[in-house]
């Protein structure tokens, strides 16, 4: 082998480590940067069903994962929808059940709001129509991410949203004496 081409085979591979030290680098930064909201984030995946709390109770409503994505500017991200929330019509007082097909959540506020895994379902289609509106949003840079918890993002939307049900109005009520002699009953009124 010439000198020449021992100093060129030399070069490259001098060339090869620092590019590989480079990614390397750069991948340890990234990772370093995106601190413990990854760990968040890698929780999350497309089409899991999560229980979460409001006013320390379990939401008859439900949260399906529809997208869970790191992005640059925001950071860990868990796209959302929100299934069965239980609130008054404005117009009729009547209980109603509402749904948001998208809410873009940091994947730190998902992770402070969700109770338990339930299970995983498809993510419904209408999620997809509501997350590519926001993300023609983002590129136009007026969108971001929620980073509050799920519940208090509902009661700002829901302001009537009904609390979860009270357990003990489910409970029969323990037998005892009653005026007729017999067993109480427990009743329940809806």
């Amino acid at each position: 082998m010439t000198a020449s081409l021992r100093e060129a085979l030399r070069r490259t591979r001098t060339a090869t480590a620092v590019v590989r030290r480079g990614v390397g680098a750069s991948l340890a930064l990234a990772l370093l940067l995106a601190g413990p909201d990854a760990a968040a984030a890698s929780k999350f995946e497309a089409g899991q069903v999560w229980t979460f709390l409001v006013e320390g109770k379990e939401s008859a409503a439900r949260i399906i994962v529809g997208k869970a994505e790191t992005l640059v500017d925001l950071g860990p991200t868990v796209h959302i929808i929100v299934v069965g929330i239980p609130a008054k019509d404005p117009s009729t007082g009547a209980q109603r059940t509402y749904y948001i097909w998208h809410l873009p959540m940091s994947a730190r506020a998902l992770e402070a709001s969700v109770a338990s895994i339930l299970s995983s379902v498809s993510v419904p289609p209408e999620f997809k129509k509501a997350y590519d509106e926001w993300r023609d949003r983002r590129a136009r840079h007026n969108a971001r991410v929620i980073d509050r918890p799920v519940s208090a993002v509902l009661k700002g939307i829901f302001p009537d949203m009904m609390p979860p049900p009270d357990e003990s109005a489910f409970r029969p009520a323990l037998p005892g004496p009653s005026s007729n002699g017999g067993a109480a009953r427990g009743t329940s009124s809806q």
